[in-house]
């Protein structure tokens, strides 16, 4: 136990030793979004790069659960939770513009999207299928005022979430 303690305690002062480390947070913001930004030629993976941003030590970790610009990209995946990440995305995200990537839209319902329309400034649809209906939800979001809309896709193709 004492041995645990000293390894973190040592770990802490050499972590806060490096020089990226003495950056004010503002400033990491700016890298983070650009290292979100610039990585990879694909939109999908953002969440991806976030999670390697809050492993590398607690001062990240908490700048980018903090930093709204780094959650402005959703990808919302299949999987079963979606509906949470996604309520904490629009969360985290807020005021930002949003940029939301849905993989197999047909067979999600994103309600909880409704709410914050004027903040999508991508919206991109990907389906496996060649036969994709638009479902009830999204026909209701295309019904709404998006004034920062620049940007609607439609993809067909294998999704990578």
């Amino acid at each position: 136990m004492l041995f645990e303690a000293q390894r973190v305690r040592l770990k802490k002062l050499w972590n806060s030793s490096l020089l990226i480390n003495r950056l004010p947070t503002e400033l990491l913001v700016i890298i983070f979004t650009l290292f979100d930004t610039c990585s990879g030629l694909s939109p999908f993976g953002s969440s991806a790069r976030r999670s390697k941003l809050v492993r590398v030590c607690r001062r990240w970790y908490d700048i980018t659960c903090s930093s709204a610009a780094l959650w402005r990209t959703v990808e919302i995946p299949r999987h079963h939770k979606r509906d949470k990440y996604l309520k904490h995305c629009l969360k985290a995200s807020d005021p930002c513009p949003l940029r939301i990537h849905i993989a197999f839209a047909d067979k999600v319902d994103l309600t909880s999207l409704y709410p914050h329309v004027g903040r999508i400034e991508l919206l991109e649809f990907s389906c496996h299928e060649a036969s994709f209906n638009l479902p009830r939800w999204a026909t209701r979001l295309f019904t709404m005022k998006l004034p920062m809309l620049k940007t609607l896709r439609f993809s067909e193709g294998f999704a990578k979430l």
